[in-house]
Parts: structure tokens; C-alpha cells; sequence
């Protein structure tokens, strides 16, 4: 049976959902953005979270088996029957059972845009030994921090942007206080953004999980 998935909701604290929610933390995100699709199994062994005009993520228990995954998936394309899709993200595995069974019922080709590895940190260490020191970023830094958006996005994704188009994300993301800048010599040269964080888990740091994702997309 579907039921609706919302905000700090309790399969989201389950052990079995914690030991991926590293690699799934933008479910949270998800779930708390106005107009989106959350939805989950009444077992809590699956979730179905996806925001407008995004691709769908989707996550299963690493306990259940493949045969019970497909018996999940054809519960969540009923549920979705007249939705249209542009993809779906997850463990290789699951969403490839997603996207096929998608596929057939929509007359759709599936298409493999992604695959990467995510890592976790169970225990981290202070840096010693390295020069620098990490602070809080400011609102003086927001040049700053939209010229590093604008150099991820050319050497990480093979974009070239103008930094100036970066500004308003750059500000957004300072005024989350989530945002940190290294500093050597009184110059910044690396940042990192805290994607998410609740008071039993402040950091997202020291959760688990196997590491790969794939997210395909779908075209008619």
C-alpha cells in the first residue's frame, strides 16, 4: 500500500533508511519543498521522493529482496498512473527495475545519465599537519563563493558560467550558515556546504551505505 511521505517523517529515522541517508540526504530536501511528490510503502521499505520539474529519487531497504522490489515498483507506478517522469535516481539496481518497468508502461527509451560513487566519513579527524584554517562564510564573500560556483561548474561539469549569474545562489546559500570557506594566508581557497542537518545529526557525516548511484532519464 502508497501512503503519503512527509516531513520528518518516521521512515525517515528507521535504521534502515539511516544506514543510506548519506547517499539519499536530498530526500529530506525534497520532502520539505512546496508542491512535491513524497510518497512511501506502508512497510517503509521504499520511498518515492520527487520535486517539480526534477527527476524522481528513489529508495529501498537493502533488506528486501529483488522479487519484492519489483512488487513495490508496481505498486508506485499505479499510484503514479498519468505521471510523467524525466528520470530516476538510486541505487543501480532499484532504479534500473524503476526505470524498465517505466519504460514498458509509457513506451519510453531509458537512457543512463549518471553514474557516480558518494563516500561517507563514519569518523573524521581534524586536519593536522595543513596549512590553514576553516570559517563560517560571511556576506563579504559572496563574489567569492559565486566565482567558486562558476569554477565547479566549468571544471566539474564542463559549463562555462558567468560568476555574475551565481551571485543570488551564492548570497542564498551564505545566509544558511551552512557554508564554509578554508583559509590560508588570509585567502580562501576551497569551500564546503553542509547539505543538510537535524539535532541527532548535525553533520550527515557517519552514515553508510553502499556507494553507487545511477540516474537515468527517459525520453518517448
Amino acid at each position: 500500500m502508497i501512503e503519503l511521505l512527509v516531513p520528518n517523517d518516521d521512515i525517515l529515522n528507521q535504521n534502515q533508511f539511516l544506514a543510506d541517508e548519506v547517499r539519499y540526504n536530498l530526500i529530506h530536501r525534497i520532502c520539505e519543498s512546496e508542491g512535491s511528490t513524497c510518497l512511501k510503502t506502508s512497510d517503509k521499505n521504499m520511498i518515492f521522493a520527487q520535486s517539480p520539474r526534477h527527476k524522481a529519487w528513489l529508495w529501498s531497504s537493502q533488506q528486501i529482496t529483488d522479487n519484492h522490489k519489483l512488487t513495490y515498483i508496481e505498486e508506485l507506478l499505479r499510484y503514479l498512473k498519468g505521471t510523467t517522469l524525466s528520470g530516476v535516481c538510486g541505487d543501480a539496481k532499484t532504479v534500473e527495475k524503476f526505470a524498465n518497468a517505466y519504460a514498458q508502461r509509457h513506451a519510453a527509451q531509458v537512457h543512463t545519465h549518471m553514474v557516480m560513487e558518494s563516500y561517507f566519513c563514519p569518523k573524521y579527524k581534524k586536519p593536522s599537519g595543513v596549512e590553514g584554517m576553516i570559517r563560517q562564510s560571511i556576506t563579504e564573500d559572496v563574489q567569492l563563493v559565486a566565482q567558486f560556483l562558476a569554477g565547479f561548474s566549468e571544471e566539474a561539469l564542463g559549463s562555462s558560467i558567468d560568476p555574475v549569474s551565481q551571485i543570488s545562489v551564492a548570497e542564498k546559500t551564505i545566509r544558511t550558515g551552512n557554508l564554509y570557506l578554508w583559509i590560508v594566508n588570509n585567502m580562501p581557497v576551497s569551500m564546503a556546504n553542509i547539505a543538510h542537518s537535524n539535532q541527532t545529526r548535525p553533520a550527515m557525516l557517519s552514515i553508510a551505505g553502499p556507494p553507487l548511484h545511477l540516474s537515468m532519464h527517459f525520453t518517448p
